[in-house]
């Protein structure tokens, strides 16, 4: 079981006025699995899981009816874990669909025929830890390829986008490509250095939307490409992930710097 809350607030100028833009979204995930086949090197498993999504937004205190969101998806999926001597291989299934369960709503373009009621999504998510050594120099090549298909035209909760650092990183996140369908292609190079609580990386991300991107016309291409550098570690029970990113590929009119900075910071207990 998994619950969430966030609240989103943005002021909006133009020539005259400003304006007060207010969100407010709640996630409610419930997961059942299943280890249905495993072996001394291999595990196979089945998963279940129901979403509830509800969101709504105001301007001012005008609520904005079009942006409203009360849907319920189902998600079936099945994974599975290769170990080869000491490298690991990660693969997994999904597909999701949405359903008329828990008092589920269709949205506004849902009901003008713009995006589907269903909104089908088909998900491939392979990754792998491959280590190797020279002398004492030990260092792991770390890929993930993910892969999002669909048929139908889905609402903005389902779409796929580029440009965050959970997919290509080393872009402000300002903007992102959006669309139904496309694929990201993570390379990781780890430097482990013995004695240290902390490893440097080095990245090289691409990135593709595939069968047009939204809003249309918007973006001459579809692709990013980005190269970055980083280090992860841990400080007591906080654990920590900073890098620097160049891009070295996007369209041209995708605003962004040169050069950007992330940090992502985890707290356990």
């Amino acid at each position: 079981m998994y619950a969430s809350k966030s609240d989103y607030k943005q002021t909006i100028n133009d020539s005259v006025l400003s304006y007060k833009y207010y969100g407010d979204s709640k996630y409610y995930n419930a997961t059942a699995s299943n280890v249905f086949l495993r072996g001394q090197t291999f595990k196979d498993t089945a998963s279940i899981q129901l979403i509830k999504r509800k969101s709504k937004y105001k301007l001012e205190d005008v609520s904005l009816l079009s942006q409203q969101r009360d849907l319920t998806s189902l998600k079936l999926g099945i994974s599975h874990r290769q170990n080869i001597n000491n490298s690991t291989i990660d693969a997994s299934l999904y597909h999701q669909r949405n359903v008329p369960w828990f008092g589920a709503e269709e949205s506004w373009d849902m009901k003008y025929g713009d995006v589907s009621t269903m909104s089908r999504v088909y998900t491939a998510d392979i990754s792998g830890m491959f280590p190797f050594s020279f002398d004492n120099f030990i260092m792991s090549y770390n890929p993930q390829l993910f892969v999002q298909y669909s048929r139908d035209r889905l609402t903005i909760q389902d779409q796929f986008s580029l440009g965050s650092r959970w997919t290509v990183r080393g872009f402000d996140e300002e903007f992102s490509l959006i669309g139904d369908k496309g694929f990201y292609l993570r390379n990781e190079f780890n430097f482990y250095i013995p004695g240290f609580s902390f490893y440097p990386y080095y990245a090289i991300d691409y990135g593709r939307i595939l069968g047009g991107g939204y809003p249309l016309d918007l973006y001459s291409d579809d692709q990013l490409l980005v190269t970055a550098i980083g280090m992860r570690g841990n400080v007591n029970i906080f654990s920590y992930d900073l890098f620097l990113g160049v891009p070295l590929y996007k369209p041209d009119e995708y605003e962004t710097s040169s050069v950007n900075a992330g940090l992502n910071v985890q707290w356990f207990w």
